[in-house]
């Protein structure tokens, strides 16, 4: 059975992580979901990982806030992009910040893109459509309350 690539979060609070973790359903995607709160435990993961890369294992994308405990978004975003072996990764940054400077550091950093928590679901899916993790090819159903913020 093919084991597919996880998606990897990093996301400081509870509350946010669970309803990305939702959208992350709502869109179909059927990959495992790594978590951390903290920068310095990204950035270990990723090294470590670097180091040890297989099909399996090479996360399909990387979604970061840019506040964290330990290292931040930006160092974790420039510390993974340091790894050649995840040249072809997508990294996305999900963050209530829409402060021009913040953009252009992720940017600058490596960031594929930018989006402001959070974005409407059918962009979350799309952006999801071309990061190479498994959607299960059904559209996220437009009808009544977003369904990724209710728990």
């Amino acid at each position: 059975m093919l084991k597919l690539p996880p998606v990897v979060i990093l996301e400081e609070d509870s509350d946010d992580l669970f309803i990305l973790r939702r959208r992350l359903e709502v869109c179909g995607v059927k990959n495992p979901v790594i978590s951390f709160y903290d920068g310095d435990e990204a950035i270990a993961f990723f090294d470590d990982l670097a180091r040890n890369v297989s099909p399996e294992t090479m996360p399909c994308t990387f979604l970061t806030e840019l506040k964290a405990f330990g290292s931040d978004g930006f160092a974790v975003i420039a510390s993974v992009r340091k790894h050649a072996v995840f040249d072809a990764m997508k990294i996305f940054v999900i963050t209530g910040s829409e402060d021009p400077s913040h953009i252009r550091r992720a940017t600058e950093a490596g960031a594929t893109g930018y989006y402001v928590k959070f974005p409407k679901i059918d962009e979350f899916c799309t952006l999801l459509s071309g990061s190479g993790c498994l959607l299960d090819g059904s559209p996220p159903v437009n009808q009544g309350p977003d369904p990724s913020c209710t728990r």
